[in-house]
C-alpha cells in the first residue's frame, strides 16, 4: 500500500488519511519518456467568480483515478497518467487530436486563492476545480493533494 499522508487539523476538509490513487513518481517518469511533444495538453477554461475561481478542463476518455491534482503554494498542478494501452489505427481517422494518455498542466494561482478548501470533480469528460477566494488566504498557502470526486 502507498504511504498515507496524515490529516492535519489546519482546516482540511477530509478526515482520516489520504492515500494517493496513482504514484507521483510514475507520472513524472511517464512524462519524461513521452516527451513534451507527444503529451499534448487539453484545453482549459478559467473563470473568476466573486467568491471563487472555477477551472474546467476537457479530458475525455480517462478515469478520475488517473488524475493527480495538487498545489505547491500558489501553483496548481493537474497531471494525468492513463495506464491502459491506447490502440489507435491512424487510418481510421481523418484527424485525431484528443489522446491524453499522459500530461501535466501547471496553473499559477492568484494570492487570494484559498488552498485549504479546493474541490475537484470529474464528470462526463470534464474536470471541474473550484478554488475559493479569501482575503486571509495568503497567510496559509501550502502544499496539498486534492481528491478528485
Amino acid at each position: 500500500m502507498t504511504q498515507a499522508l496524515p490529516n492535519r487539523s489546519e482546516g482540511l476538509i477530509y478526515p482520516g488519511h489520504y492515500v494517493p490513487v496513482i504514484c507521483e513518481e510514475d507520472v513524472w517518469n511517464e512524462l519524461k519518456v513521452q516527451g513534451q511533444s507527444r503529451t499534448g495538453c487539453p484545453p482549459v477554461n478559467i473563470k473568476e467568480e466573486p467568491y471563487a475561481y472555477r477551472i474546467e478542463m476537457a479530458v475525455p476518455g480517462v478515469r478520475r483515478e488517473d488524475f493527480l491534482v495538487h498545489t505547491d503554494y500558489n501553483m496548481l498542478s493537474i497531471s494525468v497518467m492513463h495506464k491502459e494501452p491506447i490502440l489507435i489505427n491512424e487510418r481510421d481517422f481523418t484527424l485525431h487530436e484528443f489522446n491524453y494518455a499522459c500530461f501535466d498542466k501547471q496553473i499559477p494561482l492568484p494570492a487570494d486563492a484559498d488552498l485549504s478548501f479546493i474541490s475537484a470533480e470529474y464528470k462526463e469528460g470534464l474536470l471541474c476545480i473550484v478554488i475559493p477566494r479569501s482575503a486571509a488566504a495568503a497567510i496559509n498557502q501550502r502544499q496539498a493533494h486534492i481528491v478528485v470526486y
